[in-house]
């Protein structure tokens, strides 16, 4: 297994990517996107965003789906690496360029889907917060890494200046209340999409969501808590700062043995 290669406009490069090489003067947007088996995990939904990503910024994207998913399948053959995050970078200059490669990949444990992960709030807004882009937000990125390591929490969920829950630092969070999901507006977080899958699944399910402006004072009104994402899927928040939580909320329970089955059809049908 070699993980040390990346591509630039489909051309295999040795080494380590640096991002900070990677001219974030030009704006560019980025997807990373869960690699299992060699099968990237709803991968049309994250074109998606891409494309949203860009347009919000002002650019229209000038590469498919299909090279997109070219560059990605030639890089895991390229590696023999089949199961791993990846990450996908697009420049949005006159002349568009495109990397891909394998990024550090921590899955939680198996145990945390049962006891839950503590988190913490931190009081920061993100500027744009429905697009995808690199290089803006390296400041607040730090200050999230800063705060997550010296607290020793898994995740850190975002306050706004008005108090508001927005999301996490590369999650997105629901309440559950009496089997209903409560999530921030759209308008306030990057919509992610493991986000929407639950929304979706809910429904499905006869469960209700609403969008609401929570704040950070009002979440022990709440019997449970949980963090979407790529990587975490849909992962128990046992704890945000002193506030507990239940882990074991049938409705929370429900929607992950749902979202389980989710991935398990997308990836036998890809």
């Amino acid at each position: 297994m070699n993980n040390k290669a990346f591509l630039k406009n489909g051309e295999l490069t040795a080494g380590y990517i640096n991002e900070t090489e990677i001219n974030t003067q030009i704006v560019a947007v980025y997807e990373v996107v869960r690699l299992i088996s060699g099968k990237a995990l709803f991968f049309e939904d994250h074109f998606i965003r891409l494309q949203r990503s860009a347009n919000l910024l002002g650019f229209e994207l000038k590469f498919s789906a299909l090279t997109i998913k070219l560059h990605i399948e030639k890089l895991c053959k390229i590696s023999d690496i089949h199961t791993m995050n990846v990450k996908v970078i697009i420049q949005l200059a006159q002349e568009q360029i495109i990397y891909v490669y394998f990024i550090a990949t921590a899955y939680p444990p198996d145990y945390a889907y049962k006891s839950g992960v503590k988190c913490n709030f931190l009081s920061i807004e993100r500027p744009n917060p429905n697009a995808k882009s690199v290089g803006v937000n390296f400041d607040i990125r730090q200050k999230i890494e800063d705060r997550l390591e010296s607290n020793q929490v898994f995740e850190t969920i975002l306050v706004n200046n008005t108090g508001i829950i927005t999301e996490g630092s590369k999650s997105n969070i629901f309440f559950i209340n009496e089997n209903k999901l409560y999530t921030a507006p759209n308008a306030l977080v990057l919509q992610g999409i493991t986000r929407a899958k639950v929304i979706e699944l809910a429904a499905s399910l006869k469960i209700e969501v609403e969008f609401a402006e929570i704040t950070a004072t009002e979440i022990a009104k709440f019997d449970a808590a949980f963090i979407t994402g790529t990587s975490p899927k849909i992962l128990p928040i046992a704890q945000i700062d002193s506030i507990k939580f239940n882990t074991e909320n049938n409705t929370l329970q429900q929607l992950m043995d749902a979202y389980n089955q989710l991935i398990n059809s997308y990836l036998t049908n890809a």
